[in-house]
């Protein structure tokens, strides 16, 4: 089974979401990577950044971004990947901010912000995958 098989998230959830990690506007995300919304739509073309629809509008998670106005590494490669098996980038959202796996492991976003592949971790001899269920808060940036 392919681990980014979600439900769509919940109004709760994207309200979650935009709590912990923000849901910018179109104008917002230019302006803090520096382009005109015409190059933001083409990066998004390019899987370079992630737009998501939340209520029919287009949102980019803050979580993207680093404090230089720059995408976080390793994004660009995640996306590409995400588009090959074909996951909608809601799918992803969903996924990469709930911790998976075991009480107290982290999300694969917070992998991924370490530098270190978001797609599981070493656990002696178990590799953490994301959960079947996931429930409350998405994990702390």
């Amino acid at each position: 089974m392919d681990p980014f098989v979600w439900p769509r998230p919940s109004a709760a959830c994207w309200r979650s979401i935009n709590r912990a990690y923000g849901l910018f506007a179109a104008a917002d995300a230019a302006a803090i990577l520096q382009v005109t919304p015409q190059a933001l739509h083409r990066l998004v073309l390019a899987d370079r950044i992630l737009e998501v629809r939340v209520n029919g509008e287009r949102r980019y998670p803050g979580f993207q971004f680093d404090d230089g106005g720059r995408v976080i590494p390793g994004l660009p490669s995640l996306l590409r990947e995400a588009h090959r098996r074909g996951i909608q980038p809601e799918e992803l959202v969903f996924w990469l901010v709930w911790p998976a796996g075991a009480k107290g492991q982290k999300s694969p976003l917070n992998r991924l912000l370490a530098g270190k592949s978001p797609f599981h971790q070493a656990t002696g001899e178990k590799m953490m995958a994301p959960s079947a269920v996931m429930r409350g808060e998405p994990a702390a940036p």
